[in-house]
């Protein structure tokens, strides 16, 4: 169940009828879509099966529409193409299309379709053009598991299934792992059933870098399970930013993917559609344009990436390079991915969306900062080879976590926490060792909490760096910081007369407490990282134990990827703005900028990769 080449895939319904094609087959039609899908070079295509039309009412697979199945298959085949088939839909382009008449997650619904998939994996596994089995489209959008454990059932009865029929063909849930949204849907839940992890994306946020970026943190979550990952739906409408907007922001994010480690990619999706009349884009009107390709066959320009990714990796191997990470983890705490009572289950302490935004600032801090983090959950950081820790406004880890990261600290680890107290419920403490690991005592006033985050002033090595204050939050979502005394920890900046940075030195490690929650502060302040530089603290705080890159510009990311004797370097601009970056050797194979010598001005969200022997 190797990758044998890197996926540049498309999600694939016919022009002419997308979803009910199978209803309205017209083979001459498919062929024209994939005479244009071979010239785009693409390798793979993910297709979808309504179950209802290839389901029975006695949970067998119909006949007749099982041909209709193995004629598209004989033609992707035909031209080279490897599909990825998606086996229960279910939800599709905001509308639910009912599989099985009741919940799907009740054992006689499980027993139904286990039947149905072991049916369809028998009659198809020896297929050439079959590459994957996809068990569902976002099935937790479809329905949300009733808990965790019932969603590993689910997953694990259906891959069973499967694999008793075909040994060989890998297996993936196909959920797009919209967590924290949705219990079950994490990559540490799926990555313990399935072969390989797929997530969907399509983000919005209050500032650029983050925006772009949270892409890339839950790449690196999901590759942080040790399975690999194919990036199986990205993209916008051009009926929501224009042809011209889908192009700038694909262009980026398809070549930030690959650099980080992706063993591929699949766009939301192969063309717009021309079915006004017909739901769900009647209801969802920008669903219609989501398409590389026009529905009369015209390209749009976010076609000419896919030409683009396709001639690198024929020319490079793309599946062949690895990137190079820094030894800095992001750190994703337990009671995202696990049931911890009255953390986050019967009642909760803590609000897990909020803490899913926090980690992608946190995340975007450090890639700002000239860095390439890993990221760990809190059952694996301390088998994970780092040298730096970041816990960024998390309120609650376990007991025997701190102690661990006290261990770590004496052999040489550099940990930084922010605090945090969760108003949702702020009877806890963030840890038992504010003394041993951190060198302060907490001397807040008992159960008062009225602790606005106002504006936080500080300056490190001559860098003024400004974080505005909140106001107006929901008080159920607001975390505050602490106040603390320093009893043998040295305080490296203040706010206000009080310590705002503290520093603790045990054994070869160190610990640095950060007593307000600054990453959840800046969470919803428009465009904050760009204007007020806030990774210019990570930067300072890290840079004696981890050497950032050099040639810095805070909106471009440097990855660079490695095979066996060679080096490509990616640069590219997460920002709408042209961005100049210099001191660079190397002769670059993707250029969307202007280069004088060791100097390039990128275009915005452009991509430059460079050569290097």
């Amino acid at each position: 169940m190797l990758f044998l080449v890197f996926v540049i895939g498309l999600n694939y319904w016919p022009r002419y009828m997308p979803i009910y094609f199978w209803s309205d087959y017209r083979g001459e039609e498919i062929l024209k879509d994939l005479e244009l899908i071979r010239d785009l070079g693409v390798n793979s295509l993910r297709i979808f099966l309504l179950t209802k039309v290839f389901m029975n009412q006695d949970c067998n697979v119909k006949e007749e529409i099982l041909d209709l199945l193995k004629d598209f298959l004989n033609k992707s085949h035909r031209y080279g193409l490897r599909i990825y088939l998606t086996l229960l839909v279910g939800h599709m382009s905001g509308m639910n299309f009912d599989i099985i008449g009741k919940s799907i997650y009740d054992e006689e619904s499980i027993a139904c379709i286990e039947k149905f998939v072991y049916q369809l994996a028998s009659r198809i596994k020896d297929h050439p053009a079959l590459e994957a089995y996809v068990l569902s489209n976002e099935i937790t959008v479809y329905e949300k598991p009733p808990s965790r454990e019932r969603y590993r059932h689910f997953l694990r009865r259906l891959y069973n299934a499967i694999r008793k029929a075909d040994p060989i063909h890998k297996i993936i849930s196909g959920s797009g792992l919209f967590y924290p949204w949705h219990i079950g849907a994490e990559p540490e839940t799926e990555a313990e059933i399935m072969d390989y992890l797929s997530p969907h994306m399509y983000n919005y946020d209050y500032d650029i870098m983050r925006h772009s970026l949270a892409y890339i943190f839950k790449l690196k979550h999901s590759i942080s399970t040790e399975k690999p990952v194919i990036y199986e739906e990205i993209g916008y409408s051009s009926h929501q930013y224009g042809d011209h907007g889908q192009y700038l922001f694909l262009r980026a994010i398809t070549y930030s993917i690959l650099a980080n480690g992706a063993h591929g990619l699949m766009i939301w999706c192969f063309s717009d559609f021309n079915k006004e009349e017909q739901l769900p884009y009647n209801n969802h009107p920008y669903e219609l344009g989501f398409g590389i390709i026009r529905s009369d066959g015209t390209l749009k320009p976010a076609a000419n990436i896919v030409k683009e990714l396709v001639r690198l990796d024929k020319e490079y191997g793309l599946s062949e390079y690895k990137p190079k990470e820094d030894p800095i983890g992001v750190f994703v705490p337990r009671y995202m991915y696990e049931d911890v009572p009255f953390i986050n289950t019967i009642s909760e302490k803590v609000d897990r969306v909020t803490t899913v935004k926090v980690l992608h600032q946190s995340f975007t801090m450090l890639k700002m900062a000239g860095y390439n983090p890993i990221v760990v959950n809190e059952d694996n950081f301390d088998e994970r080879d780092i040298k730096a820790l970041i816990i960024p406004s998390i309120p609650i880890l376990r007991a025997v976590t701190w102690r661990k990261l006290l261990e770590l600290v004496e052999n040489g680890l550099t940990l930084y926490y922010s605090v945090a107290i969760s108003l949702k419920d702020p009877h806890h403490a963030p840890t038992q060792l504010w003394r041993e690991l951190f060198g302060v005592t907490p001397i807040q006033m008992p159960g008062y909490i009225a602790q606005p985050l106002n504006d936080i002033v500080l300056e490190l090595n001559g860098n003024k760096i400004t974080i505005p204050g909140l106001k107006d939050q929901p008080k159920y979502t607001v975390h505050i910081g602490v106040k603390v005394r320093p009893i043998d920890a040295e305080v490296i900046a203040e706010n206000n007369n009080e310590p705002l940075i503290l520093r603790k030195r045990i054994g070869s490690g160190e610990a640095i407490l950060v007593t307000k929650p600054i990453e959840y502060q800046l969470i919803e302040i428009v465009d904050v990282n760009i204007k007020y530089k806030p990774y210019v603290i990570y930067r300072h705080l890290l840079s004696h134990k981890v050497k950032p890159v050099n040639f810095h510009n805070p909106v471009v990311e440097v990855v660079s990827v490695f095979n066996r004797s060679d080096e490509l370097m990616y640069l590219i601009n997460h920002s709408y703005n042209e961005a100049y970056i210099a001191d660079i050797e190397g002769e670059p194979i993707v250029m969307h900028g202007i280069r004088k010598d060791q100097e390039y001005i990128i275009e915005p969200r452009g991509v430059i990769v460079i050569a290097k022997k």
